[in-house]
């Protein structure tokens, strides 16, 4: 990765006011973005808890040097203010034996029964049938806890010590107590049936489990792994996130259970491995991860990278949400300062190009790698045409750099492109549809740490994203 990266806001017939940045400063401790401390390593699928103003972010830690041995442990990520992340290390621990159904650990959920004993339920995976003896390489497992930290595995869990499905793909296990039905309910991703099937077990005890069928089945996608169900402000939101070759994580609401259709919520960012989580004063969560590229980031998109996470709301009483930034960046990194253009050296608060010119960039500013940067900005358009901006990684004015966040007025989309060259926007490696209007103005909030850039617009879509050039 580059240290230090060019910032520009790519403007064409874009008038750009109120642009107002922050002083990194001393930011001791300080992480929106946080890999695990103990050395290199990534932070693979999160398993978040909340209670009592703390966060508990769990999560599958990928050491990618474990050379040839058991992998994915579970790992504790603590917050109470998002900003500041305390790395508790690994709470349950694979099993480095090759004929172990927990040779590597897969994702999970945390709950806590009315005695106050906490149960976590989670996945155990071993390619080798042949060393196992079991019919599948998946497993659903299980674990105890007082304190949310000593765990200890279950050998009884289930009459068997584990649950299996009836194929290979059966993980993520996401439980909820749901008191309609005064019963345990357990999500579980799989593709029994051969298509995409989130199944359905239930329980009286969490310990006994019964499989009652799908939950959810379609062939619209392509596997729906870590599956979740919460019950927020008036609606039960499903969500998923979508193996395909753009990865992303998926909503579906409903008012009732029992009511037979779901409602589709457009695709509000691009992580993945998202999980959503209910904290304090009922506000909503979701926590994922930005990718890395390839195992030295610097290829395409690969598994674990950063966790990432983002604040959801609804506007008046309808199912869909939107993205904003959490309150408690904004009030961290709150210093403003004056934008310098680079090469000039002139002092930068508004910026208005004529639309005529393809590519009319100004660099205003370089940011460090390893200091967060929260800037913010409003833009409008006069016409509803052509496509304005924000760039990283360029080398002078009047140039895009080789990564874009591109607000695109002709095709009502947000894309990223982590590819471009010579002025020209290459592949697209991902978008969120955006309805754009003539003479009406948006604003932007930008946070961006260790190479993972978090861009809001409008308080109604995000795009995360690792940006590497």
């Amino acid at each position: 990765m580059k240290i230090r990266r060019l910032l520009s806001l790519l403007l064409c017939s874009i008038v750009l006011g109120s642009c107002s940045g922050v002083n990194p400063g001393d930011q001791s401790g300080m992480s929106v973005f946080p890999l695990h401390s103990r050395g290199s390593g990534n932070v693979g699928d999160p398993m978040p808890y909340y209670e009592d103003g703390k966060m508990y972010v769990y999560y599958l830690e990928d050491a990618r040097n474990y050379g040839g041995g058991g992998f994915h442990p579970i790992s504790l990520l603590e917050t109470n203010d998002f900003t500041h992340y305390e790395d508790k290390g690994i709470m349950l621990d694979f099993v480095n034996d090759r004929y172990s159904i927990e040779f590597a650990l897969a994702t999970g959920s945390v709950i806590k029964d009315p005695d106050g004993l906490y149960h976590f339920f989670y996945g155990g995976y071993n390619a080798d049938k042949s060393f196992t003896g079991m019919p599948y390489i998946q497993t659903i497992l299980h674990a105890t806890s007082h304190d949310l930290y000593n765990w200890e595995k279950d050998p009884t869990f289930n009459g068997t010590g584990y649950m299996i499905g009836t194929g290979d793909d059966f993980r993520d296990p996401y439980v909820l107590w749901v008191e309609e039905y005064q019963e345990y309910w357990m999500l579980i991703t799989s593709r029994e049936g051969g298509s995409a099937n989130t199944l359905k077990y239930t329980s009286k005890d969490l310990l006994n489990w019964t499989k009652a069928g799908s939950f959810f089945k379609s062939t619209v996608y392509n596997n729906m792994e870590c599956p979740s169900l919460i019950h927020w402000n008036g609606y039960w939101y499903y969500s998923f996130s979508e193996n395909g070759n753009h990865g992303y994580t998926k909503f579906l609401a409903k008012k009732n259970l029992s009511d037979p259709n779901w409602i589709d919520i457009p695709t509000i960012d691009g992580f993945y491995a998202g999980r959503p989580v209910i904290g304090q004063d009922n506000r909503l969560f979701m926590y994922g991860w930005a990718p890395t590229k390839g195992l030295y980031d610097s290829v395409e998109p690969d598994w674990a990278g950063n966790l990432i996470m983002s604040e959801f709301i609804q506007k008046g009483n309808e199912p869909r949400l939107y993205p904003i930034m959490p309150k408690e960046y904004k009030d961290e990194f709150k210093d403003e300062v004056t934008y310098k253009a680079v090469f000039s050296g002139k002092a930068v608060s508004n910026l208005s190009f004529d639309k005529t010119t393809y590519v009319n960039a100004t660099a205003i500013e370089q940011i460090k790698k390893d200091k967060i940067t929260r800037f913010e900005f409003d833009f409008k358009a006069d016409e509803k045409v052509g496509r304005t901006g924000i760039t990283f990684a360029n080398n002078s004015d009047l140039q895009l750099g080789s990564i874009a966040f591109d607000f695109n007025f002709d095709r009502n989309q947000f894309l990223f492109f982590n590819n471009c060259a010579n002025n020209t926007f290459n592949a697209m490696e991902y978008c969120v549809d955006f309805q754009f209007a003539a003479n009406t103005n948006y604003h932007v909030d930008v946070i961006t740490e260790d190479s993972v850039t978090s861009v809001y617009l409008n308080d109604t879509v995000a795009l995360t994203m690792r940006t590497t050039s």
